[in-house]
């Protein structure tokens, strides 16, 4: 018996611990979503009747960075519906939501949300601009591209 305990001891390290850690950790990916969820409005506008607040999308962000994030809208024709060929006939516009009120587009519009995520928040976009009656235009097509895009402040 005097052999054993005399075996263990030589055999166990005299710095062996009495106690450890171990660190447990997942890492969280930072979320920056935007999704345009167009109406039938957006691609069927009556340019002939004024809208005021005509509801042509649902735009829903979700981030979930510390710091919050920030909203870039661009117009590629600095807010006017364009015709397809006949670039000088346009119809001017604005948009505007419940957070933003009426902006124009003639310019980048940032728009900062400096709260924490995360968060899932998701806005009704309304156009306006003044019908013009149907003789005094080009017959064809008039059209803009907003582009949005989500970042993080």
């Amino acid at each position: 018996m005097k052999k054993l305990f005399l075996a263990l001891l030589v055999a166990s390290p005299v710095w062996a611990a009495t106690t450890d850690t171990l660190l447990l950790k997942g890492t969280v990916p930072a979320v920056l979503d935007i999704d345009v969820i167009p109406t039938t409005l957006a691609t069927t506008l009556p340019l002939d009747t004024t809208q005021i607040n005509g509801y042509v999308a649902d735009v829903n962000v979700k981030w979930n960075t510390v710091s919050g994030a920030k909203v870039v809208i661009t117009s590629a024709n600095g807010g006017q519906l364009r015709h397809s060929s006949v670039t000088t006939s346009v119809i001017n516009y604005t948009l505007q939501t419940p957070s933003a009120g009426t902006f124009a587009l003639t310019s980048p519009q940032t728009f900062n949300a400096p709260i924490p995520g995360p968060q899932n928040m998701t806005e009704a976009l309304g156009i306006n601009y003044t019908g013009v009656p149907y003789d005094l235009l080009v017959e064809g097509d008039y059209t803009d591209t907003v582009t949005f895009t989500i970042s993080a402040i």
